[in-house]
């Protein structure tokens, strides 16, 4: 039985669904610093808590789906093309970077936009 076509869809499923969340959790720190309160401080652990647990849930999501095929950690096929380049050349998520940068409300200069489009 090929466990490779069961994991895909299911991990693409998992990491949409996790990325959602942690944009969630990344509100709900935000908006922590913004009304900061002594007070707070319980909420604040338990948020934090909360998101290194969001985080354990992704690397064990992934370890599964690696030990159903180690080959799908050297090209996973929910990245595109672009972000499995930066992958096989130097281990780096571009599109992960992106999306963190653009979650923050920055936004990108024309140039650095057109270097991704090319």
């Amino acid at each position: 039985m090929d466990h490779s076509n069961q994991s895909q869809p299911d991990f693409h499923t998992f990491l949409r669904d996790w990325m959602i969340g942690l944009e969630h959790y990344l509100h709900q720190l935000l908006h922590h610093l913004e009304f900061l309160d002594q007070q707070d401080e319980p909420k604040l652990k338990q948020l934090i808590h909360q998101v290194t647990t969001h985080y354990h849930e992704y690397f064990l999501a992934k370890a599964q789906v690696y030990r159903q095929n180690v080959f799908l950690a050297l090209s996973p096929p929910w990245f595109n093309s672009y972000e499995r380049t930066f992958l096989w050349l130097a281990g780096f998520r571009p599109g992960l970077a992106i999306h963190v940068v653009k979650s923050c409300g920055l936004e990108f200069t024309s140039d650095q936009v057109e270097c991704w489009i090319g």
